[in-house]
């Protein structure tokens, strides 16, 4: 695999342990089970992707994502 492919796969494996933090504060859906959304807000702050445009509660913000931008391909190099 390409430096670009290991890069981009590693953000999205990332991403996607955000996505599940904050889906796991969810304490209609995982009750007394949900991790509480200060552990969430703590544990990701300083990581995240503009951050100084999000709300100091940024859990149900749509779109929040991790600040590492995903590599592109150039001049054919990976």
């Amino acid at each position: 695999h390409s430096s670009t492919e290991i890069h981009n796969r590693w953000v999205s494996l990332i991403n996607t342990a955000l996505k599940q933090d904050i889906l796991l504060t969810d304490r209609i859906r995982f009750g007394s089970l949900a991790i509480k959304k200060e552990l969430v807000l703590h544990t990701w702050s300083g990581t995240l992707l503009d951050k100084e445009s999000l709300p100091d509660d940024w859990i149900k913000s749509k779109g929040v994502l991790v600040g590492i931008w995903l590599t592109t391909l150039k001049d054919g190099v990976g």
